[in-house]
């Protein structure tokens, strides 16, 4: 899926919450219809919260990934070889990487340790 059509996305669930809140708070709306707008609600909101989770699990099994790939890579340049200050640059990488990783356990998934894998 492309960004557009991943925005796409957002836009018509966007559009559909909106319509859905509608009824729930119409006056017009009979209890049935505001029970099923409800009930759709707590779906669609339960629904959005499992895919963000997801995505930010998915940035957090990335990001682990790459700092244990990157730490292999690093620990395999001795330190006198000419590849020295790639493996330095791995290390700034490394380092973002991990505090990057941090910041979304501790903001997002509410975990304070760090999940990061070592070198």
């Amino acid at each position: 899926m492309s960004d557009s059509s991943g925005q796409e996305a957002e836009n018509q669930y966007d559009a559909g919450i909106k319509e859905v809140k509608n009824i729930l708070f119409s006056l017009d709306a009979t209890p049935d219809e505001k029970d099923a707008a409800r009930r759709a609600l707590d779906k669609l909101t339960a629904l959005r919260l499992r895919v963000v989770i997801g995505r930010i699990e998915d940035r957090t099994k990335l990001l682990a990934g790459l700092i244990e790939n990157l730490n292999r890579v690093i620990d395999s340049v001795q330190v006198t070889s000419p590849l020295k200050a790639v493996a330095d640059r791995l290390t700034g990488i490394v380092g973002r990487s991990t505090t990057l990783l941090t910041s979304i356990n501790t903001d997002f998934l509410g975990k304070g340790e760090s999940t990061t894998p070592s070198g």
